[in-house]
């Protein structure tokens, strides 16, 4: 009955119908993202639609509603927004993907994020960016190309205000270089650094993660066997 109902509406008066209720949704419950999504993309706003998009994807990705939040992110994609928003899509679509264990999908997504959060002079992002490339290529278990993604990275944001975002790229290079037994001391720099920004900007999970390495790292150096 809804479809045949559904069916015998002209295409204007749907689109009136469904703008009616994202506006009525909108003023009762403002965080129904994933409802006034469709309401607006059904009407043919898709401005709005993306907004929308764009928040019921990063909602979706904190409960761990990966397939969900690609649906999100994949439809903001679609709708072909402007740069930031596009990046912003890509950026969670490669976090979706990397969650299912799609790393080479999500090692695509990523890859075409760079440029676009370069141009935009986001380096807190870019820096983000990096630090889930390098750990997407170390999953794959590509610890050069992990190792080289971490530093052409760091390359990028050098000179620039820390960040989270810097502190995480540091963090992931470290264990790039850690599986690749390579230059123990410059791993312990890149770590205390991250430590360092962490306090300086007051994060507290980025702080309690760091320490979790260094502390491994000096019960276990590396070639040890901590069994």
């Amino acid at each position: 009955i809804h479809s045949n109902l559904h069916e015998s509406l002209s295409g204007l008066r749907r689109q009136r119908l469904h703008r009616q209720v994202a506006t009525t949704l909108a003023r009762m419950k403002p965080e129904a993202y994933e409802a006034l999504a469709y309401h607006h993309f059904q009407a043919g706003d898709f401005e709005l639609a993306r907004a929308y998009s764009l928040k019921a994807g990063e909602r979706a990705l904190t409960t761990y509603a990966n397939q969900e939040a690609e649906k999100h992110f994949r439809l903001a994609l679609e709708l072909n927004g402007p740069e930031l928003e596009k990046a912003q899509a890509l950026s969670g679509l490669g976090r979706a993907l990397y969650q299912q264990d799609r790393f080479g999908e999500a090692s695509e997504k990523w890859h075409e994020v760079i440029p676009l959060y370069r141009a935009l002079g986001d380096l807190d992002r870019l820096a983000r960016t990096y630090a889930w490339l390098s750990d997407t290529e170390r999953q794959r278990g590509n610890i050069v190309e992990a190792i080289r993604i971490g530093r052409e990275g760091l390359a990028a944001v050098a000179g620039q205000p820390v960040t989270v975002g810097l502190a995480t790229l540091l963090r992931e290079t470290s264990n790039a270089c850690t599986m690749h037994d390579l230059k123990t001391e410059e791993n312990a720099s890149f770590l205390y650094r991250a430590l360092s920004i962490s306090e300086e900007l007051g994060d507290i999970p980025g702080q309690a993660e760091i320490l979790a390495r260094l502390g491994f790292g000096v019960a276990f150096p590396p070639n040890s066997d901590p069994t």
